[in-house]
């Protein structure tokens, strides 16, 4: 379409859109867990899925800066 996107940018693009999916998906399960009260089930697969997402965004993150020193 003519727009041409540097790999740095849709890195940081990425990034911003997976922290705000995290947020989101924080947020409900806070909600819900709110207004359904009950014990936790889902710990561990929960803990799993934040820590994954986390570590790439670290990863990319890091990624990004040693590229935008060069």
């Amino acid at each position: 379409m003519g727009l041409k996107y540097d790999r740095g940018r849709l890195v940081s693009l990425f990034i911003v859109v997976m922290m705000f999916v995290s947020v989101g998906g924080v947020a409900l399960a806070s909600y819900n867990k709110i207004v359904h009260p009950g014990p936790v089930e889902q710990g561990l697969s929960a803990f799993i899925v934040s820590a994954l997402c986390g570590l790439l965004m670290l990863i990319l993150s890091t990624t990004e800066l040693y590229e935008s020193i060069e």
